[in-house]
């Protein structure tokens, strides 16, 4: 690789020790759906649940986080009368959970 001025380097990612993190309690303050519509009409909605988030230091004694999270989809088809279809979520994120789903805090704008 050659050392022209103006080529972008990125600089050397810090290493994280992922035996000293610390789990963190966190509250969903929001989880939307992002939707797309495939070529046959088909509506699919897609989002990102976390399950668990942890924080570390890195090298440079920074705070670090790290997080397991399962992806959610359903679909609903046009063509028919039938309602989103939702996978199954695996029984080890079920178990990862500790508290009920809740539902996010909604609060007006300014107020």
């Amino acid at each position: 690789m050659s050392s022209e001025s103006g080529s972008s380097q990125k600089p050397p990612q810090s290493t994280i020790d992922l035996t000293s993190m610390t789990p963190m309690e966190f509250t969903v303050v929001s989880e939307p759906w992002t939707k797309y519509k495939l070529e046959d009409q088909t509506k699919l909605f897609v989002k990102l649940v976390v399950v668990k988030v942890v924080r570390g230091l890195n090298e440079q004694g920074q705070p670090a986080y790290n997080m397991n999270a399962q992806n959610i989809i359903a679909t609903h088809l046009v063509n028919t009368s039938q309602p989103l279809v939702r996978f199954k979520v695996s029984e080890q994120v079920l178990k990862s959970v500790r508290a009920p789903i809740r539902q996010p805090d909604v609060k007006a704008p300014y107020g």
